[in-house]
């Protein structure tokens, strides 16, 4: 019984892991996704913004490079439209 305790401990280790690498599996395709991003430029700030507090938490810095690169993209379009009226 002490041996199956043991393996029960690593399983759930094991199974722990990969149910944290699939849940970033999923806020990247979440954050990726351009159905996410298609909505107004407001939204998406609010957006790029959250998503930006949840992989730095992760500390996942591809991703969050990426949006912060939206994140700028979305300001300069933003800014650009008031230029241009």
């Amino acid at each position: 019984m002490y041996n199956v305790c043991i393996v029960c401990i690593g399983i759930y280790s094991e199974l722990n892991e990969l149910y944290n690498e699939l849940e970033q599996i999923n806020l990247q395709v979440k954050y990726s996704s351009d159905m996410f991003y298609n909505t107004s430029d407001d939204e998406n700030l609010v957006n790029y913004t959250n998503a930006i507090s949840i992989f730095q938490h992760l500390k996942n810095s591809k991703i969050t490079g990426i949006i912060l690169n939206n994140l700028g993209n979305t300001h300069q379009r933003y800014n650009n439209r008031f230029v241009l009226i």
